[in-house]
């Protein structure tokens, strides 16, 4: 398993990689109470990164085929799609 982590708008983000490749996500809210983990994607990866821009929360994630995919989590709770990178090499897993 493999965490990562960042904050937004007042909540801390945790991202979970888990054994058998899937991303969950879950936050803390300022009062301390904790969301349950939800499944950001249905693909299986091999890795997950996360950042902070703005108000917003750009996850980065490698797939167990080699393709680096992006999404963003909006400061409203919306993900956008997980998109492919434009013109990246494929990376051996």
């Amino acid at each position: 398993m493999k965490f990562t982590s960042c904050g937004a708008v007042g909540r801390f983000h945790a991202f979970c990689l888990t054994d058998d490749g899937a991303i969950l996500h879950s936050y803390r809210q300022e009062g301390g109470e904790w969301s349950q983990w939800q499944r950001s994607h249905p693909d299986t990866f091999a890795d997950v990164s996360c950042a902070t821009v703005g108000d917003d929360i750009h996850v980065i994630a490698l797939t167990q085929t080699g393709i680096t995919v992006h999404s963003i989590l909006t400061a409203q709770g919306h993900w956008q799609g997980f998109l492919q990178l434009p013109q990246q090499p494929i990376m051996e897993v």
